[in-house]
This record gives C-alpha cells, structure tokens and sequence, in this order.
C-alpha cells in the first residue's frame, strides 16, 4: 500500500510529464480541434486489483482495457475513446485516472497517444 507521499509523488510526476508529452504532440501535429484516442498503463500487484480496475473504468468511462501478466506483477493497458483535448483537459483526466488507480491498490503508469 502507498503512502499519502507516494501518492503525491506519482500524481506530480505524471503531471509533470503530461506536459512534455503534450509539447511533443503538438510538435508531431496535433491540434485540439482534432480527435484522438489517448493509450494509458497501470501496474498492479495482484490479478484480483487489476481486473477490478479494468471493471470500474470500463463501467464509468466505458474505455476497452485488457489485464495481463508482466513479470511479478499485473499490467493494465488500456485506450479512452476518440476526445478533444488540451493540456488542461489531459491534466484534469491523469488526475482522475491516478486516483482511480489508488483506489484499486494500482499505480498510474503513465499515458501515450499516437499522433496521424
């Protein structure tokens, strides 16, 4: 189980990080007025956390995931639906979906997005 400072620590770095990989989006083209799906990873400890996981953001945001075995833990991989975004929009979701994550025992690996 994380502490309270873990948690915190997650939350920022991926906040933080949410920016370069923004700045890299628009670099590689993308506009807010396009729609794009976005890729996100969560780990694990137990199956039993993940799928529970996988079940809830299914069940509240409707985004397809998948749960499989990665070394001594659990990866959850998943994708959101087409969406406009901005950076404020990506903050508020990785927000969201850190503390999603917690709430399943899970950490919020991070997130991607193929730019066409």
């Amino acid at each position: 189980m994380m502490t309270d400072a873990e948690k915190q620590s997650v939350l920022t770095h991926q906040l933080l990080m949410s920016e370069s990989t923004w700045e890299k989006m628009i670099e590689l083209g993308y506009t807010p007025e396009k729609e794009i799906s976005l890729e996100f990873f969560y780990e694990s400890p137990t199956w039993r956390d993940a799928e529970a996981l996988r079940t809830f953001l299914q069940s509240e945001v409707e985004y397809t995931s998948v749960v499989h075995a990665y070394a001594d833990e659990w990866k959850l991989t998943g994708r959101t639906q087409q969406t406009k975004l901005t950076l404020s929009i990506i903050k508020q979701w990785i927000e969201w979906m850190v503390i999603a994550g917690f709430q399943f025992n899970s950490k919020f690996d991070g997130w991607g997005a193929e730019i066409s």
